[in-house]
């Protein structure tokens, strides 16, 4: 950390961080289940038995016959098992926590801001960012409850760090 690294305004900082961090982070995984779950339902629109794709004469020689017979049962445990998958609900979850981080981010970047403009960490300041504080203690309880990717993780933080590298703070 720069010079003065005992300053309170060190966890502004390391939270507007945070916020960016997981904001991307849930950006990242709602947008994967969104993936799944669209190439689930074209798999399913184009294997569900009746469809037109099982009509084309390819599929009556034998080989492409057991080729389409793996993809219907692959089909079948895929219709019962979509449901128990959740996608749809992660989907939401995952962009609904994404965006209430980008809120708090945006708050957070607004009160560095000010610390910069005023050149100091006023009483204003801390308390509007002990308000946003306990906003974010809410919303890290709407995180999904899973295992955390921490490949995923790891790489996101690389990222942050090049994106707000502690340098580029305003220390009063």
């Amino acid at each position: 950390m720069p010079a003065n690294n005992n300053h309170p305004v060190w966890d502004l900082y390391d939270w507007l961080r945070t916020a960016r961090l997981n904001a991307e982070y849930y950006v990242i995984k709602g947008d994967r289940a969104d993936k799944t779950n669209t190439r689930m339902e074209i798999f399913l629109a184009v294997v569900v038995p009746g469809s037109a794709v099982a009509a084309i004469p390819l599929w009556q020689f034998p080989v492409a016959a057991g080729f389409w017979a793996l993809l219907s049962g692959t089909a079948a445990i895929a219709a019962i098992a979509k449901p128990f998958l959740r996608l749809t609900d992660k989907c939401k979850d995952y962009h609904s926590v994404a965006a209430r981080y980008r809120m708090h981010e945006g708050d957070l970047s607004e009160l560095r801001a000010e610390i910069k403009l005023n050149g100091a960490y006023t009483d204003a300041i801390q308390d509007r960012f002990r308000t946003v504080l306990k906003s974010l203690t809410r919303t890290a309880e709407f995180e999904p409850k899973e295992e955390m990717d921490e490949n995923l993780r790891e790489r996101l933080y690389e990222r942050v760090n090049q994106e707000l590298p502690l340098g580029s703070f305003f220390v009063p």
